[in-house]
């Protein structure tokens, strides 16, 4: 594919050219979080300095698609970085499809409903809920179960932030490698029943 008509994937100090597409809307903040390199992930747009498509990747898990995608360049563009880089490492990570989320419009609406490759697309709108940032930073700082009615319990606890297999780590992503981040788990009695990470 001609250099001209595909993605290409931004180094860190390329990261700011994308961040408009996805700054000031609260679904967009895990994309964010690989922008501003809180977390690990790739980034790919088709021009580095004025992009018009973008792609942010979380390491392990999901992906966030913005830009004009009614032009067809676009979305040739953005096929071309299916087949050639998204399905080969859902081939690698023997996994069945690959979880995708975009803008709600026609455009993006009827590219994605194919399969591609023989994967299944899984695309997904998202909701976002904001939590009391000041009870929460308490409870970080209490580190102890809470006992709540009956045998309900929340404790924090620490969790990787990265917990893949070093084949599917770029070198990118070793500066997380042993970091941990404070998450709380949820358990009636000792059974777990709900886990925020």
């Amino acid at each position: 594919m001609n250099e001209l008509n595909k993605l290409l994937e931004l180094q860190p100090e390329n990261f700011a050219a994308v961040y408009d597409f996805y700054a000031g809307t609260k679904h967009h903040l895990p994309a964010l979080s690989v922008l501003l390199e809180n977390y690990p992930g790739r980034v790919f747009a088709d021009h580095t300095e004025a992009p018009t498509l973008a792609v942010v990747w979380a390491t392990g898990r999901w992906m966030y698609a913005a830009g004009d995608i009614s032009a067809e360049i676009n979305r040739l563009k953005l096929m071309g970085f299916l087949q050639t880089v998204v399905v080969p490492d859902c081939l690698q990570r023997q996994e069945k499809g690959f979880e995708i989320y975009t803008e709600d419009s026609d455009s993006w609406t009827e590219l994605l409903t194919l399969e591609i490759a023989g994967l299944s697309v899984d695309r997904h709108m998202e909701s976002v809920y904001e939590f009391n940032s000041e009870r929460f930073v308490q409870l970080k700082n209490r580190r102890a179960a809470i006992p709540l009615e009956g045998e309900l319990s929340v404790a924090c606890e620490e969790f990787p932030v990265l917990a893949l297999p070093e084949h599917n780590r770029s070198a990118r992503d070793d500066r997380f490698v042993g970091l941990t981040t404070t998450g709380a788990v949820v358990k009636v009695r000792d059974k777990v029943v709900s886990i925020c990470k």
